[in-house]
């Protein structure tokens, strides 16, 4: 089966990602396969209560998701987005899923957009700042889905 790897790095201190693929993909399965999130740390420890936790990505084209409101749903009110589990006190966190669901078309340009339980944007470190401020932030999420086909869509011909 074919993989399409969304890799998100550290970036403007924004808590978006812009991803470019080779070209579109029709509707098709799809199953999230894993996420591996890593985050700053310089020696700070997150609070106790706050360790483990759940990191919204938002797949989307404009303000249309990748994923309707049907196939990712929430209890958080955070419907179309998906869910990664991790620890905010390690610099690696790697997760393993199984989820299938039908994708939208996958448009060739889109952006990734990280949020917290909160609805809180979650920044990627801005490389432009001191990096001992930064504890916590993100400095890279990669998501690996499996993919049904990976040629082009009748739009793209």
């Amino acid at each position: 089966m074919p993989l399409l790897h969304i890799s998100c790095k550290a970036n403007d201190g924004s808590n978006k990602c812009f991803v470019s693929i080779p070209h579109q993909l029709h509707p098709q399965n799809v199953i999230f396969k894993k996420s591996v999130i890593r985050t700053l740390l310089n020696g700070g420890v997150v609070a106790s209560f706050d360790q483990t936790s759940t990191l919204y990505a938002q797949l989307a084209k404009g303000k249309t998701s990748i994923f309707s409101n049907q196939e990712v749903m929430n209890s958080d009110d955070m419907n179309a987005y998906l869910p990664l589990a991790y620890n905010k006190n390690t610099v690696h966190s790697e997760s393993d899923y199984h989820i299938a669901f039908e994708s939208g078309m996958i448009p060739s340009n889109f952006e990734v957009n990280f949020y917290d339980h909160d609805h809180i944007p979650q920044p990627f470190i801005d490389a432009t700042q001191p990096m001992l401020a930064q504890d916590g932030k993100l400095l890279a999420v990669d998501l690996y889905f499996e993919i049904s086909d990976i040629t082009y869509s009748n739009a793209d011909k």
